[in-house]
């Protein structure tokens, strides 16, 4: 089995950052993760896009042709500068547009350099992080099979809820707004307030 290694770029939209000196910045390796990837860092921009109120717009369409439209043009047009100067210098980079900024690839004196530039807010390695430890995911499903108990629910030990406490559910109505359920799952079937025991009803 692969190594379940999930490269996390999604966390650099909250993530926080250390003061070098000046208002510039270089991230620190976070305490949790596996370790940052060698050689990679988001440079961050200073001037990200502030989005308009989208509700004049009549569709989803037209909502999101203007992030789109709106996010790519910024990115290109600020981005520039910088990008012009890592051609010179050779550097391989990737530009992102949903939050200004560029995946770079470099050493620890370039990311200074880079730091220290005017537009640039922040200076981020790029991380791995170990969503799942194989092992004990593998051993969890062992487990699991062998009293009928799913791995997941055990990771949140539901079954000290029910045993312990008392409580399982009952009474309770559970709604779902996302794209889909398997209603008529073994174990959700008879609970399904669409089915009444020969036909479902939406």
């Amino acid at each position: 089995m692969k190594k379940m290694n999930i490269v996390i770029v999604c966390c650099l939209l909250a993530g926080g950052v250390l003061g070098l000196g000046t208002s510039r910045a270089i991230d620190p390796p976070a305490a949790l993760t596996v370790q940052p990837i060698p050689g990679q860092f988001f440079v961050i921009l200073d001037n990200q896009t502030p989005l308009l109120d989208t509700e004049a717009l009549l569709t989803r369409i037209e909502k999101g042709r203007y992030v789109y439209d709106t996010l790519t043009a910024h990115a290109h047009q600020s981005q520039q500068p910088l990008r012009q100067w890592l051609d010179r210098q050779g550097v391989v980079y990737k530009s992102y547009w949903i939050r200004n900024m560029l995946l770079v690839h470099g050493d620890d004196t370039l990311q200074h350099v880079l730091a220290a530039r005017p537009e640039v807010a922040a200076v981020v390695p790029n991380r791995r992080y170990q969503a799942i430890d194989p092992k004990a995911w593998r051993n969890a499903r062992k487990e699991s099979a062998s009293r009928g108990t799913e791995w997941n629910l055990q990771q949140i030990r539901a079954e000290s809820v029910w045993n312990d406490l008392g409580i399982k559910g009952d009474g309770i109505v559970v709604c779902d707004n996302d794209t889909g359920v398997d209603w008529d799952h073994p174990a959700l079937i008879n609970q399904y307030r669409g089915w009444n025991g020969a036909a479902a009803d939406h």
